[in-house]
């Protein structure tokens, strides 16, 4: 399995913000400024949604991790930030550095499906739930239930612009409920559904390649 799931560029013109909504990767990201020296920085897993500031003329260029791939942020960083202004194998680096655990990778892979609980993924992979569980804590990842909700949450922000009536997105995507998938939208990306409905810049960048989303 390669480690990356996907290389993407944002430029920015103007002073400006943008928001991050949570996808389950970690990003090795290079940022170009007409004036400074280049710099490598690598994003963590975020559990909510935040605002970022963009300078203007700093084009971004990210490298997205598969979701529970792990690097080494140290190694990729002092490799990068060294020679970053010369290299010619960016991606050849960050494989070098970055590892992933099949056994992981396949729990992670059930957990984004419609699944409706770890307990249940954990009997379709026939392993205990303990064992999910411990696997996730030995790899240093979050555990079962991020992902699970995660994914949930972002495979039914794939469907909200829809014609679908958002209850019966909720029922397919495994929720109690409209009003618990609203609660979860809340936590996740700080929109509700029907605001991620009428927005579709906010829509597009949710549902971006990563964790249970249609693009992944």
């Amino acid at each position: 399995m390669n480690s990356i799931l996907e290389k993407w560029t944002h430029y920015s013109d103007n002073v400006s913000t943008a928001i991050v909504f949570p996808d389950g990767c970690y990003d090795v990201i290079l940022a170009y400024h007409p004036k400074r020296k280049p710099h490598c920085f690598i994003s963590d897993i975020d559990h909510m949604s935040y605002q970022v500031d963009l300078e203007a003329g700093v084009t971004l260029t990210g490298y997205r991790l598969q979701p529970g791939v792990i690097s080494n942020k140290t190694s990729i960083i002092k490799h990068l930030n060294n020679t970053l202004e010369n290299i010619a194998d960016i991606e050849g680096i960050i494989e070098e550095h970055s590892t992933h655990s099949n056994a992981v990778h396949d729990a992670i892979q059930c957990l984004s499906g419609r699944i409706k609980s770890v307990s249940a993924a954990a009997a379709m992979l026939g392993v205990s739930q303990r064992t999910l569980q411990r696997s996730f804590q030995n790899w240093r990842i979050e555990p079962p239930e991020f992902w699970l909700l995660l994914a949930r949450a972002r495979r039914a922000a794939c469907h909200v612009r829809s014609t679908t009536q958002l209850a019966e997105i909720a029922y397919l995507e495994g929720y109690a409920d409209q009003a618990h998938m609203t609660r979860e939208f809340q936590r996740w990306f700080q929109l509700t559904p029907g605001h991620l409905r009428q927005s579709n810049s906010a829509h597009e960048n949710i549902i971006q390649s990563g964790l249970g989303t249609c693009n992944s």
